[in-house]
């Protein structure tokens, strides 16, 4: 059908540059999903949901302060 759904808005968590570089870039070539906010840590996802309130977090779970499992 030609009905069109609204990208999943996403916000990615990773502590290492290079990787979250990486996974923006294969996320920007995707259209299911719209990156709304990046962070280096768990307290900075926290910030970005309560901020953006995601479709989905994307999260690494051994991060820096506050890691992805807690």
């Amino acid at each position: 059908s030609g009905m069109q759904t609204r990208p999943r808005r996403l916000i990615l968590a990773e502590d290492h540059p290079m990787t979250r570089m990486g996974l923006r870039l294969m996320l920007d070539n995707n259209p299911d999903y719209c990156l709304v906010a990046e962070a280096k840590n768990g307290q900075e996802a926290l910030d970005a949901v309560a901020e953006y309130h995601p479709d989905l977090v994307l999260m690494d779970i051994g991060m820096p302060e506050m890691d992805g499992i807690e």
